[in-house]
């Protein structure tokens, strides 16, 4: 067997040339461990116990200096530790850790004068732990030839003393590796870094990360939008250890949209650029309204965001992510990796889309000058980052296709088509058709383009997920080509490295089989084919995604709406739902919407708007905290739901979902106006010439008692149709204190001669639903009132929800909203009788997406008596 002989290399270069060296040939010491934090990992110390067979679990105490290794393995051979990997799927992580004890001599030190700082280089470890003396030294400032280089304190090395470097690996894939680790003189590149501080964009800071003072060069070329440059200007520099803003600020005005900075230092032959963000054209919206040109008939319509307000408890959490989610968002996070390639992580190119989607839907409605001037920044700043062959993505040359890059250039599609629609401003479309070329330029089954399947992860899900804005941008353009193109993905489904989500779908019923199971990727391709269906009337391609939506709901969805554990579908009714089971994912959550809004669109069945309202009013709203705006990447049933605020996948797919509730809450069937979701507010549609506004007032879902006032701007006859509800009861509707017949379940219909100032009153009672824990939770039981899942929130109860037994023959809620804490949002709150330990209690339970805002522990199922 081939074996890797692991040395440590001591070096100590100005500019590339090795002027001393230190090799330490020999062993490592070596551990496999596994970790036992999880669900699975606890499961697994219990079999252990039972079996004789045990393994070791993870220890940070492994990095400390003085750690006892001497029973460990030698190791100088890593093709052993190949078995060690993470099994996402169901969660037991296996790590292996690595140390080694070296000396350096302090005649080294002499050497750190050439570039003042140290780096730890080593090759082909996939985002390590790294550890120098204990203390923690893993964050990658950046690559080079020799691999990946992290910057260390040199107060850290013990000169003349034992030292002691420590890897805690983790793979996700079986391996075979060879590590090469040494120490060397930073290299010049990574030790400045610019910044550009939110609060002065205008200017040029320099971070000097050694320990020495160096002479340089800054100059900054200011374009425009068009890559035409509009001046340059220079300045000598001096750069001391720290941060060093550029004497002089360059002056920055509306209209400067890039700035690039060239930075030179002669002394270590080092020159660098970085791109900044400086400014944003204003512009005059102009918004866009497309025909349409559908081939299938559309049986639902939204109505114009701009003309309805939502108000109440829905309205406070559609402002609350405009106003602390999207209005807070990191604009240079966004843009960044377009701005300077590569991003800091595979898919960074994702989130300005994103943005744009979510921030346009939001303005659309609230007409926010700060979120219209976020959204312009982030636009035309995506525009200008194009290349000349129309790439939008955050992958340097040679790296393109590769891996994420086609999943962010559907996300530039998304974003800078609906900014488009938004704004009316024209190089946003131009920018969309020149990716769109590119994408039928390069990939196809033609002599010289590239298997869009290889592109993209997931069975390659990822990158033919590009199919919905591919049929977006043929209903803006009209260009055939990209119907064309969308064929092709549909073809390369079929092939035999492709997901075959049509095939598998059409043969079994069940998404669980498609693919790998990854639930947002396939759900974000099914939106695309339902988009491609309503261009194209392909109604055989319906019926699929129809299978696929009845086996979701029948069988993989959670009583929140949402699906999904450690991002896969599961087997039928496994909905584990605990914080170790990563369930929840918010992309899912999202994607799941998008999916039953196509569908209603199509059908106009309201069984699509009750998961509509299903996730509304519990995933989707409780995955964002109303306090703070922070978003739950997963957010689980049971346990703490795990706000961050950082950019991530799911951070930028809840606001997209929340944004878009007023797209379905009213709108049409057929020709007639429809009330759907009965939340306070106004909104306005046309009956043939007649403009109608609707003035709702309610107190929903606190209570039943709905209130319509319908101003027609003049009288006239038509037909409104007002939702019953599937979970209502005792639905009973008044106009003008005239009660009204009932004939069908789903819907009524009210047809007359309506004037200014007609009442429509409304009630209906909100039940109590007692839902079974099945297959996952077994003698459990959830509480549901009306389309809200109740939550037992560990914050606003003295007694541990494990304890807890319900009796569901005796349930009773009693409102109790004066119980809740100040600063919480939402005035739902509900007392109900328990026991703990056989003795009588009482717990409060509040809604599922309210729940948790304040770091409580929550669940939703509780012990069934």
């Amino acid at each position: 067997m081939k074996k890797h002989i692991i040395a440590l290399l001591i070096i100590f270069c100005a500019t590339g040339a090795h002027s001393q060296q230190l090799i330490l040939n020999g062993s490592w010491r070596g551990l496999p461990v596994f970790d036992a934090n999880t669900k699975q990992g606890k499961a697994k110390i219990a079999a252990d116990v039972l079996t004789g067979v045990t393994e070791v679990p993870d220890n940070l105490a492994y990095k400390e200096i003085n750690f006892d290794d001497s029973k460990w393995q030698a190791v100088d051979d890593l093709s052993q530790f190949k078995y060690a990997y993470t099994d996402g799927a169901i969660g037991f992580n296996r790590y292996f850790w690595l140390r080694k004890e070296f000396s350096v001599s302090d005649s080294l030190k002499s050497m750190l004068n050439n570039t003042g700082s140290i780096s730890l280089v080593f090759k082909d470890i996939k985002a390590p732990d790294c550890y120098l003396n204990g203390v923690y030294i893993g964050e990658k400032y950046g690559e080079n030839s020799s691999g990946l280089e992290y910057l260390i304190k040199t107060n850290l090395i013990k000169w003349n003393d034992k030292n002691v470097i420590a890897f805690r690996v983790r793979y996700y894939s079986p391996f075979n590796m060879k590590i090469a680790p040494y120490f060397l003189a930073s290299s010049p590149d990574l030790l400045f870094t610019f910044e550009n501080p939110k609060e002065d964009p205008g200017s040029c800071y320099i971070r000097n990360l050694s320990q020495k003072e160096v002479q340089g060069k800054v100059t900054v070329i200011f374009t425009q939008l068009d890559k035409k440059e509009i001046k340059q200007e220079f300045v000598d520099i001096s750069l001391k250890p720290g941060l060093n803003k550029i004497d002089g600020q360059f002056p920055v005005s509306n209209g400067f949209i890039n700035g690039k900075f060239k930075l030179s230092i002669p002394d270590y032959q080092l020159k660098k650029e970085w791109n900044i963000s400086t400014g944003t054209d204003l512009i005059a919206y102009r918004p866009k309204v497309i025909p349409a040109m559908d081939k299938m008939a559309l049986s639902f319509g939204s109505l114009t965001l701009s003309d309805q307000k939502v108000s109440g408890w829905l309205g406070e959490r559609m402002n609350r992510n405009n106003d602390v989610r999207l209005l807070k968002v990191d604009i240079p996070q966004l843009i960044g990796g377009y701005l300077n390639q590569p991003g800091t992580h595979p898919w960074i190119g994702e989130h300005a889309g994103k943005f744009l989607d979510a921030a346009c839907f939001s303005y659309q409605n609230h007409k926010n000058e700060r979120l219209k001037l976020n959204m312009d920044q982030v636009a035309q700043n995506l525009i200008a980052a194009q290349k000349e062959d129309g790439y939008l993505g955050t992958y340097v040359f040679e790296k393109r296709w590769t891996s994420w890059d086609v999943w962010s250039f559907k996300y530039n599609l998304i974003g800078l088509m609906h900014y488009y629609e938004t704004s009316g401003f024209e190089p946003a479309l131009i920018a969309c058709k020149r990716m769109g070329d590119l994408l039928c330029k390069t990939f196809g089954n033609k002599p010289g383009q590239i298997d869009l399947i290889k592109a993209g992860t997931h069975v390659g899900m990822a990158s033919t997920s590009v199919m919905e804005p591919m049929v977006d941008l043929y209903r803006l353009t009209r260009d055939p080509k990209y119907i064309d193109f969308c064929n092709y993905i549909l073809e390369s489904y079929n092939q035999a490295n492709g997901p075959k989500i049509i095939e598998t779908i059409k043969e079994t019923g069940r998404v669980d089989k498609v693919a790998n199971g990854k639930a947002y990727e396939m759900l974000s391709n099914m939106v695309g084919i339902l988009k491609l269906c309503k261009a194209t009337g392909n109604k055989d391609l319906l019926k699929i995604m129809q299978t696929a939506w009845n086996d979701i709901v029948t069988n993989r969805l959670y009583i929140t709406g949402t699906a999904s554990s450690f991002e896969v579908f599961h087997d039928d009714h496994e909905l584990a739902a605990s914080a170790d089971d990563h369930m929840g994912e918010g992309c899912v959550t999202t994607t799941w919407l998008q999916f039953n809004y196509q569908l209603l669109l199509i059908t106009g069945e309201l069984k699509y708007l009750d998961e509509l309202e299903r996730t509304v009013y519990n995933h989707l709203t409780g995955a964002e905290n109303p306090q703070t705006g922070c978003v739950s990447y997963y957010t689980p049933l049971m346990g703490q739901k795990p706000f961050g605020c950082n950019i991530t996948c799911c951070m930028s797919s809840i606001p997209r979902g929340i944004a878009m509730i007023p797209l379905f809450t009213n709108g049409t069937i057929g020709n007639n106006p429809c009330i759907l979701f009965y939340q306070p507010g106004v909104s306005k549609t046309s009956t043939g010439k007649t403009v109608v506004v609707f003035n709702t007032e309610t107190r929903f879902p606190q209570d039943g008692d709905v209130t319509i006032t319908v101003n027609p701007a003049q009288t006239t006859k038509f037909k409104l149709d007002l939702r019953i509800p599937h979970w209502a009861t005792d639905f009973t509707v008044l106009v003008n204190n005239t009660k009204q017949d009932i004939k069908i379940s789903e819907l009524t219909t009210i047809e007359r001669v309506w004037k200014k100032g007609d009442k429509i009153d409304i009630h209906f009672s909100i039940p109590i639903k007692i839902i079974d824990g099945g297959k996952s939770y077994p003698r459990h039981l959830a509480i549901q009132r009306g389309p809200q899942v109740l939550a037992f929130d560990q914050s606003l109860n003295t007694v541990d929800a494990g304890k807890v037994t319900i009796n569901p023959e005796k349930l009773q809620l009693k409102a109790v909203a004066d119980i809740l804490p100040q600063g919480w949002i939402g005035s739902q709150a509900y007392e109900i009788d328990a026991t703990v330990d056989g003795s009588p209690t009482k717990i409060i339970l509040v809604p599922y997406a309210d729940a948790s805002q304040s770091g409580g522990v929550i669940t939703t199922w509780l012990k069934n008596i």
